[in-house]
């Protein structure tokens, strides 16, 4: 089992912020789907009412 520091959560976390600067919701979804393995399972489907 490998055990998780401060430091590595602190790495992961910043990582995933910058991956995520300067996007939309939707491109912010689709980062946090592919990240988790939720990808493709009907979350990231378009919002016909936002636009």
């Amino acid at each position: 089992m490998h055990k998780f520091t401060d430091l590595s959560y602190t790495k992961a976390s910043n990582k995933f912020l910058n991956s995520i600067e300067g996007k939309d919701h939707k491109e912010i979804q689709l980062v946090m789907a592919k990240i988790t393995g939720n990808f493709k399972r009907g979350n990231e489907k378009d919002n016909k009412s936002e636009q």
